[in-house]
């Protein structure tokens, strides 16, 4: 099978992640499987998990960015009850994430990547910044959303203050990036950035034959 993007529990017990058959391209579920490996199974509900699979803080919930004939939208299962809860305004958004407080919801555009947030406060969202990002992450204190800035084809980290969408560069990476789809961008503990480099060849070569 194919899986993608997985998650920790906040116990460290189990693992979600998106799944699908290989060599398919229909939407991905949601699957578990247990931090010893062995029994990982699609959700009994067989519930599309979109790309990302994110935790809640006590563990009994899980955000989902899902995808769907009819559009996106943005869910959260409660795994004690199988209830699905749908998030409004998320029609056109996918990747979620809760804010390390979850107050807030970061999400992006579909087809622009656009950054949004949700305001609590109103109950409603929000443009954070016009610009693309990529493989967002909620700082620590919630103040920050860092990521990946559409800047091809050399991969630059950045930062972007939630509560102005003033935007700042971290470093830019001077050599060719590769990711599961394109390039990934991840954080260590201390917020310096993780990249795979790509040391494929991409020569030309010339076989004569012998006659």
């Amino acid at each position: 099978m194919e899986a993608a993007n997985p998650s920790w529990s906040p116990d460290g017990r189990q693992i979600a992640f998106s799944g699908r058959p290989a060599g398919t391209f229909v939407n991905f579920k949601l699957w578990l499987v247990s931090a010893g490996g062995g029994d990982a199974a699609p959700h009994p509900a067989g519930i599309e998990s979109g790309n990302d699979t994110i935790w809640s803080g006590d563990g009994q919930r899980i955000l989902l960015g899902q995808e769907s004939s009819g559009g996106n939208r943005v869910r959260i299962l409660h795994l004690k009850t199988g209830k699905m809860e749908t998030i409004a305004g998320t029609e056109k958004l996918f990747s979620p994430r809760w804010s390390p407080d979850e107050k807030e919801l970061f999400a992006m555009e579909v087809n622009t990547g656009k950054p949004h947030i949700f305001d609590s406060v109103k109950g409603e969202w929000r443009t954070l910044s016009e610009q693309p990002i990529g493989w967002p992450k909620w700082s620590r204190d919630g103040k920050y959303i860092y990521g990946e800035a559409d800047s091809t084809p050399s991969l630059e980290a950045v930062r972007i203050e939630v509560a102005t969408g003033r935007r700042e560069g971290i470093v830019r990476a001077d050599f060719k990036v590769i990711g599961n789809s394109g390039s990934w961008l991840g954080w260590t503990e201390d917020w310096e950035p993780l990249l795979v480099r790509d040391l494929s060849s991409t020569q030309v070569y010339r076989i004569d034959l012998d006659r």
